[in-house]
């Protein structure tokens, strides 16, 4: 008994062979006996995250759950296709129509509607960057200048918070611009490639279709990564920081959806997403 779980690309199967046989001794169904904490410990361990750092999404959702199909724009959009397509693969499977953050470690597998073969996707990074108190600098620029104010007065928190927010952002980003798109160059060269040279009809490579998989999978985390760092209503310059981001992000994921779109036309005609 097991699910499969998609990390960065990646498949693998979670078993719960001891569990199973252990339930089934018990006559009840091992979805039932086996908690999220279970999964995400065999998950830390198969990918080596620590725990704290992971985060699985479930297509569909729960009472313990944090619903994400209200989420609007149209890089939701693009993610709730994106995993569409992947849970229902090659065959006919319904889809469960939602998406959710599994939150509380102590739910069973089945609190969350998760059966035999289910598919979860996995977010989580083996390190996080750190979450600097104050505005970065660079290593030959001086500490500012402090004005000469009254010591009394209260430390303006906010402004150390906000900028904390806009560090966190900025690391985000630094973080996809490094990892994340170099394979989403590495894909728009190849897709680029194939389009000039198909001849329909054909099937583009599976490798072509792995590696948007990958590239496709990667911005959507980064996604949800600028999504997770809230900033307050005024908290205006972190606001306008993630939204440039966001639209940075987004701008890769509508090139390679663009580029999947051609890529489909060259091999065939009449061909669909």
């Amino acid at each position: 008994m097991s699910v499969t779980v998609n990390w960065k690309g990646k498949r693998f199967d979670v078993p719960f062979r001891e569990e199973a046989a252990d339930a089934a001794r018990e006559g009840y169904d091992w979805t039932r006996r086996v908690t999220l904490g279970d999964l995400l410990e065999k998950c830390s361990r198969a990918s080596r995250v620590p725990r704290e750092n992971i985060k699985l999404l479930h297509s569909g959702g729960g009472p313990f759950a944090e619903e994400l199909e209200e989420a609007s724009g149209s890089w939701w959009q693009s993610f709730a296709k994106t995993w569409e397509d992947w849970v229902r693969g090659p065959s006919d499977e319904e889809w469960m129509g939602c998406f959710a953050i599994m939150k509380d470690p102590a739910a069973s597998l089945s609190d969350y509607g998760i059966r035999q073969g289910s598919k979860i996707m996995m977010i989580g990074d083996k390190t996080l960057p750190p979450e600097p108190s104050h505005p970065s600098r660079t290593r030959n620029q001086q500490p500012r200048q402090q004005p000469t104010r009254d010591t009394s007065a209260p430390v303006d928190t906010k402004a150390s918070e906000e900028a904390s927010l806009i560090d966190r952002l900025e690391s985000h980003l630094a973080d996809t611009r490094n990892t994340v798109l170099p394979i989403v160059e590495d894909y728009t060269d190849k897709a680029s490639r194939y389009i000039d040279e198909a001849i329909p009809p054909s099937d583009p490579p599976k490798s072509l279709r792995d590696l948007y998989a990958k590239a496709s999978e990667l911005l959507l985390q980064s996604l949800l990564k600028l999504d997770g760092v809230t900033c307050p209503p005024d908290f205006e310059n972190a606001r306008a920081k993630r939204k440039e981001a966001v639209r940075f992000v987004q701008s890769h994921l509508d090139r390679i959806d663009g580029l999947k779109e051609r890529v489909n036309l060259a091999a065939k005609p009449n061909g669909s997403l």
